[in-house]
């Protein structure tokens, strides 16, 4: 993962082009709902190997939100998503706001 500073704000976001210095903070409610949500999904895929690797990379992740082994499980989780995009790509852009 490459990190991008713009300006003195270490938690920059481009939007559309444009540059925003707001501060994201995801509630340690919000991410419990993530997860939720995420564990619902994996329910769906019908490879049960799949479901139960990916299961472990999910719990690895939600057990290291506010830590910096987050981002180690949120890339394992990115490269075992990607065989099951369709049902897993929603939750990419929640889970990269507990990046910051």
């Amino acid at each position: 993962m490459t990190n991008i500073k713009i300006g003195n704000s270490k938690s920059s976001i481009i939007i559309g082009g444009s540059v925003s210095n707001s501060n994201v903070h995801v509630s340690k409610d919000s991410s419990q709902k993530i997860f939720d949500d995420i564990q619902k999904a994996i329910k769906e895929i019908k490879n049960d190997d799949a479901r139960k690797s990916i299961a472990v990379v999910v719990e690895n992740m939600k057990g290291s939100v506010g830590t910096p082994a987050f981002v180690s499980h949120y890339k394992d989780f990115v490269s075992v998503a990607s065989d099951h995009v369709t049902t897993l790509s929603p939750f990419f852009s929640e889970l990269a706001q507990l990046l910051a």
